[in-house]
């Protein structure tokens, strides 16, 4: 393996794990930067084309799952202490007013942070694909003028194919 593609790789596994990290650390706010494995997905499509798509992207989407079930452990343990204090007797109806309104839950509820984040991924993941396809395509036609290139100097000097790449710049 080329040594510039391992660091590559190693570079990017590294930043795909800092990520990651990241983001289960703060699992109750972590599905709404989603767009962080977004980072390590296009340096990867960049460098490798649709194998880097398919790695890192398959990698993000497991990311997201984790993710978003840390997030639901953690909102169903919220709720959980919200509704022990909503529910006791000893509670007034001012408690249960704050409560209610420190903890509206609608807007941390992980199902609908699952929801955007997976969409996003959704279309990075799909630019990306098309990034991958014509950087692939870019590499196939560089592949072909090299073994062109090799193969004009089987019947021609180097001066005349010197010559002929001199004439197109």
């Amino acid at each position: 393996m080329d040594p510039r593609a391992a660091a590559w790789i190693v570079f990017i596994a590294l930043l795909t794990a800092l990520v990651s990290l990241g983001l289960l650390a703060a699992p109750y706010v972590a599905l709404r930067y989603w767009y962080l494995l977004a980072a390590p997905l296009i340096l990867a499509t960049f460098r490798f084309g649709l194998k880097g798509v398919a790695a890192t992207s398959g990698s993000g989407v497991l990311v997201l799952a984790l993710v978003f079930r840390a997030a639901q452990d953690n909102f169903a343990q919220i709720t959980g202490i919200a509704r022990q204090v909503i529910e006791s007797p000893s509670s007034s109806q001012n408690v249960r007013f704050l409560v209610g309104n420190l903890l509206d839950l609608q807007n941390i509820e992980p199902r609908i942070d699952l929801a955007r984040a997976l969409m996003g991924m959704a279309v990075v993941i799909s630019c990306s694909i098309m990034l991958g396809k014509a950087i692939d395509r870019r590499a196939q036609v560089l592949r072909l003028l090299q073994r062109a290139f090799k193969l004009l100097g089987r019947y021609f000097s180097p001066q005349v194919i010197d010559s002929i790449l001199a004439s197109d710049q």
